[in-house]
């Protein structure tokens, strides 16, 4: 490696002088300071390096961290804005830098220092949202579930976005890392994460601060996958980003405000740089009388490359037709219509290769390109400026301005340019052309986000409403979309040219040679299609038709007979391609969408059976070729049914009567219209959409909270939300096609079950379950928050026959589980796990029964619950796999549904929505975890941290995960912390070692019991019986028992089955519902359930009877499981309360009545 000479001469003096410790040269007596600064400024700051040289950092203390400047310079792609910068302090340097930012260059440091830039009124908008998105990942929220933020600032091109998101930075750069991303390259992101990481080890890593960083001026679909794999690396990273709109989009809304037009006081901010660098007075008044009347940053730059405002764009018009006059006109005019058209449509990111301008111009060969390159700028002088695409590494041009581009392409033919510039791309040899195709097939086939993410509950449109879109990008996504690229948007609105966009389409397919970019064509040319010519026949005559023909019959092994087919050459060259598959099912949603605009005929019902089963077989493919959860294919599969039902009910012979369509649907009645309209299969296909439908529905639930479980994304949150929330607005639009009638599940008594008959099939049972969960806008995978005491119960006995014989479908499992758990009045452990126990046998592969099954075996403390065995650690392994299946890899492991409490048996399981003001209310999540209400109502349980093993806990030879940062020592210590069942597995929170959980116990010992995993009798003192939850039950069957318990009362415990409700802890309506019956009596229920209202209407079991005889009286206490020490001990509690006077009695009576036994102790 050769060093530069002045590098040489350098470190050799340097070494010298400062061996000797010399301040100053002997020569001159210029100091040694001044003389580094004079080589720093004749080579310049960048290439000028001492050796050892470093950039001190923000950290989280407070004070900078020193980096190697070598390290920083490695990161090619990032312009790091460190707190204390090394610039240039002359006077000359200063000047060239505020004369190119004034020319239309970006601010550079140089220029965010001396000021150079103005204050926008937006700045403090914009700098609030970033600080918020900075507090959140910082070490306040150490524990955070999300690792980069993304704040927009949406803008009008020319309105200075780029310098006020420089300012930020500018202004942030003393208390985070700043840095602008100059080029998106494969290590892009692993720069990003090295910036955010270095000069922290992996003690304090959980205290590092977010970087902030900008990209800007880059594709969308570049800053989307940069976003995403800094995300995958985990490093807490802020991006600010920024939106081009048009003047236009004056009523679309975003979260900032967009960045327009200059206000008073910063033109008058402008004004006074007007006075500091225009000597000229009268120009300057020109100059702020154009201010006053447009207020646009684009005015000030075109004013000093030497314009007129007055009439800005004639003027432009009429200096674009002098440069284009000539015999070279049609050259020039072409080069300028290319370079503005890409300009426009790309936003800025594309610019026209100097080969294309060169071939454009003067058809010339290489090695006279550089003339060419010196006569583009005499021949378009201040219209268009040489730039580098620094990600490629090509040069090229671009508009000056874009007002410009604006000028130009105002009056252009769309469809011809945009033909043209593609033509010339495909025909250049140069290697640059490679990228420029690349570009520009994304630029005519991409659609264009139009605002931030929108929430579907504030959109007019249907789902199914004409002028919806139907794809992908646009249901359960984050943000909305035009329905096609603004290319071929433009051409069909402003130039109403329908036709012409097909051409343009067409020519794409035509031209495309790569696989990918081929397929990407035919899909969007199917869409054009479907969406735009679906009613329209084209003539067979059209030149267009022939050519759509001719070009569809060149692609190999692919026999078409209509244009519509298109679709199924994008599917045959990209097979494995989830979009082409929920394409084609768009187009078939399309042709049932259009029998409900036409007069509903008979003799067209097996037509449009068969394209609803053709469109649940594309979704389906969709499903398969899907790497995740695909909710827009879920959601197409259900509106293709509800379509199909919408098209059946509207036949005439379900007009007369309302309830006819639902008669029919329960297969109690069949018009003798439809006996032949349809054959068997198809009148059982349409029968069935009522079940299929809710199964459907249900799966999507379920695949919602699969993924809000365990996301880390922020944004895909919103389009989840947006999936659920058009699946309600489907179920809704269900129920009201297929009219079930649930007018009874309003009542508040027993008249649901009763009026069952025993003859009604298993499906009414569980239909009912549905209406119940739907009449309260719940789903098998919500809160369950509007449901009363008394629906859950009514829930949990339709379901529980059908489940314990083993008749119960897959959401009939789940709900009739989670009822279990939300009772009031628990269920033996021995039933539940029986249940649960059937849903794992028939659905292995299900993560919510093996969440049950191992959750109800878990070895808890006291020993309540089902023995674990090896099935339960099997399951949680089996949770683990399932949802990394499900979820990718580095998926959220800490969505808990269920924690583990103090209680006894189910009642140890409390439900995570008991606890949803926890992401909310508590400053992070430690103070949650470390607070009164945790300590007294869950339990905390005693492991080990794994050696090896980053973020492990064994537990009683059970694995569950946590926040390695929470304790990254490597040793094998024994820890204690919260258990919480998620999807995954078990979770371990707030991991202590022995002296913190001492000193917190310490901390509460007073009002909380801190318990541990020390056997039962150890735990089992006066303090903690008093501390059971009130709703424990005795008679639930208990697999593990205590050997100081006596043994009369085990076998006690254990051979009582029947369990009734006390009187007083029931609601009045809970009390006159809950059936009273047996668990061990499945046996009684007959496959259609024959007994069910006699099982429900009757019981004679007393009340305590599950209580040993002993201790059956109205004075039963928590005495009946004490030891023979214990029950000495409440004796001699007793002596000493009969010995108190009246008063103290009192006293102590009220104390009991107002806050329970155990916050009376």
């Amino acid at each position: 490696m050769q060093f530069p000479r002045w590098q040489i001469l350098w470190k050799a003096v340097s070494a010298f002088l400062e061996t000797r410790q010399v301040v100053a040269l002997p020569f001159s007596g210029i100091p040694w300071s001044l003389l580094k600064e004079i080589v720093r400024e004749m080579v310049g700051p960048s290439k000028f390096e001492e050796p050892g040289a470093k950039t001190e950092l923000p950290y989280f203390t407070g004070q900078s961290k020193a980096v190697f400047n070598k390290i920083i310079n490695s990161w090619n792609d990032l312009e790091v804005y460190s707190p204390n910068p090394r610039l240039s302090m002359f006077a000359d340097a200063i000047e060239r830098e505020r004369d190119a930012f004034y020319k239309g260059a970006q601010a550079s440091q140089m220029n965010l220092m001396q000021n150079h830039t103005i204050a926008r009124s937006l700045e403090k908008e914009v700098t609030a949202k970033v600080d918020k998105a900075l507090k959140s990942l910082s070490k306040e929220n150490m524990d955070a579930n999300y690792y980069v933020k993304t704040v927009t600032v949406p803008y009008e091109p020319g309105s200075g976005a780029t310098t006020l998101c420089r300012r930020i930075l500018w202004n942030k750069r003393e208390e985070y890392r700043c840095a602008v991303v100059k080029a998106i390259t494969p290590s892009t992101d692993f720069q990003i994460d090295n910036f955010q990481r270095i000069a922290y080890d992996e003690k304090n890593s959980n205290y590092s601060l977010p970087v902030l960083v900008l990209v800007d001026n880059f594709p969308e679909n570049d800053v989307r996958h940069l976003t995403d794999q800094i995300m995958k690396r985990r490093a807490k990273c802020v991006v600010l980003t920024t939106l081009p709109i048009l003047k236009s989009e004056t009523n679309t809304q975003f979260e900032i405000t967009p960045l327009r037009k200059l206000n008073d006081t910063e033109t008058s901010l402008v004004k006074d740089i007007l006075i500091n660098i225009m000597g000229d007075s009268q120009k300057r008044r020109e100059a702020e009388e154009v201010l006053e009347r447009e207020k646009r940053f684009i005015w000030f730059g075109l004013e000093l490359f030497g314009r007129d405002y007055v009439k800005i764009e004639e003027r432009l018009q009429n200096h674009i037709h002098i440069i284009l006059m000539g015999e070279s006109q049609r050259m020039h005019k072409s080069v300028l219509e290319m370079c503005c058209f890409l300009n426009k449509y790309s936003d800025g990111c594309v610019i026209l290769p100097h080969a294309v301008a060169l071939d454009s111009l003067h058809d010339t060969s290489a090695d006279k390109q550089s003339s060419g390159i010196n006569e583009i700028h005499e021949v378009f002088g201040g219209l268009l400026l040489e730039e580098q695409n620094e990600t490629n590494g090509y040069y090229g041009w671009r508009p000056a301005h874009p007002l410009v581009s604006d000028v130009v392409t105002s009056g252009i033919s769309i469809e011809g340019t945009a033909i043209r510039c593609l033509e010339q791309a495909c025909s250049g040899k140069a290697y640059v052309m490679k990228f420029l195709r690349r570009q520009i097939f994304r630029l005519y086939l991409d659609r264009k986000r139009l605002s931030d993410p929108v929430f579907v509950e504030d959109q007019a449109l249907d789902d199914g409403a004409v002028g919806a879109d139907l794809e992908n990008e646009v249901f359960g996504f984050h943000d909305k979309r035009t329905r096609y690229s603004p290319v071929i948007v433009d051409i069909m609105d402003k130039e109403e040219n329908i036709e012409g966009a097909l051409r343009v389409l067409l020519t794409i397919c035509e031209k495309a040679t790569q696989i990918e970019d081929k397929a990407y064509a035919w899909q969007q040319l199917a869409r054009f299609i479907g969406y735009e010519l679906r009613a329209n026949e084209m003539d067979a005559t059209n030149e267009l038709n022939k050519r759509l023909h001719h070009t569809m019959t060149e692609i190999k092994q692919i026999k078409v007979t209509i244009p519509r087919t298109g679709i199924d050459i994008a599917v045959s060259l990209q097979p494995s391609y989830t979009n082409h598959y929920t394409t084609k099912g768009v187009l078939y949603f399309h042709q049932l969408r259009d029998f409900k605009t036409k007069t509903p005929l008979l003799r067209a019902l097996p037509d449009a059976v068969e394209i609803c089963r053709k469109a649940l077989g594309v979704y389906h493919k969709a499903l398969e070729t899907s790497r995740e959860p695909n909710h827009f294919s879920m959601i197409g599969k259900i509106q293709a049914n509800v379509s199909l039902l919408e098209i059946v009910k509207d036949l005439p012979c379900f007009n007369s009567d309302e309830g006819k369509f639902t008669m029919y649907l329960e297969r109690r009645t069949v018009p003798h219209e439809l006996e032949n309209a349809l054959s068997p299969e198809d009148r059982d296909y349409v029968q069935r959409l009522g079940t299929t439908t809710l199964d459907l529905l249900n799966e999507l639930f379920g695949h919602v909270k699969l993924k809000q479980t365990t996301t880390y994304d922020e944004k895909g949150g919103r389009g989840l939300n947006n999936a659920k929330i058009r699946a309600s607005n489907l179920r809704r639009k269900f129920y009201e096609i297929t009219g079930f009638d649930k007018k009874e599940l309003s009542s508040d008594d027993n008249s649901l079950l009763l009026s069952l008959s025993p003859k009604q099939p298993l499906a009414v049972y569980q239909q009912k379950v549905q209406d119940i969960l739907f009449m309260k806008d719940e789903t098998p995978y919500s809160a369950w928050s509007n449901l009363t005491d008394g629906e859950i119960i009514k829930i949990y006995f339709l379901l529980r026959p059908l489940c314990l014989r083993g008749q119960g479908s897959y959401n009939d499992m789940l709900i009739c589980s989670k009822a279990g758990l939300q009772l009031k009045e628990k269920p033996s452990v021995q039933e539940l796990d029986n249940i649960v126990s059937e849903w794992v046998r028939k659905y292995p592969n299900s993560e919510w029964a093996h969440l049950f099954y191992y959750m109800i075996h878990f070895p808890i403390p006291n020993a309540s619950l089902a023995p674990c065995n090896a099935a339960a650690r099997e399951s949680v392994k089996n949770c683990g796999r399932i949802v990394r299946e499900k979820a990718g890899s580095g998926f959220r492991k800490s969505g808990a549904e269920y924690f583990l409490g103090k209680g006894i048996g189910l009642n140890a399981i409390l439900s995570s929505q008991e606890f949803r003001w926890l992401e909310t209310k508590w400053k992070t999540k430690t103070d949650f975890w470390r607070g009164k209400e945790p300590s007294e109502r869950l339990e905390r349980v005693q492991g080990r941290k794994e050696v090896g093993s980053k973020g492990i806990i064994s537990y009683q030879g059970i694995q569950l995960h946590f926040d390695n940062t929470l304790y990254p020592n490597e040793s094998k210590d024994d820890l204690w912390f919260y258990v919480g069942f998620t999807l995954a597995g078990p979770y371990a929170y707030d991991p202590v070692d022995k002296d913190k959980y001492t000193s917190l116990k310490r901390q509460i010992g007073s009002t909380t019991p801190m318990t541990t995993s020390h056997p039962i009798p150890e735990r089992f003192d006066n303090r903690d019986r008093w501390s059971l939850p009130r709703h424990f039950v005795a008679g639930k069957k208990t697999n593990k028992t205590s050997s100081d318990l006596p043994q009369g009362n085990i076998g006690a415990i254990q051979s009582e089955r029947t369990y009734t409700p006390p009187v007083s802890r029931t609601r009045r309506h809970d009390r006159d519902f809950y059936p009273k019956v047996r668990s061990d009596d499945v046996s009684e229920w007959g496959t259609d359930v024959s007994d069910l209202p006699r099982h429900i209407s009757s019981s004679d079991v007393p009340v305590n009877s599950y209580l040993p005889e002993a201790k059956r009286n109205t004075d039963w206490s928590m005495s009946a499981f004490a030891s023979r020490k214990e029950e000495a001990s409440q004796q001699k509690h007793s002596l000493a309360a009969r010995s108190r006077t009246k008063q103290e009695r009192t006293k102590w009576k009220s104390v009991i009545g107002t806050k329970g036994p155990s916050e009376a102790k």
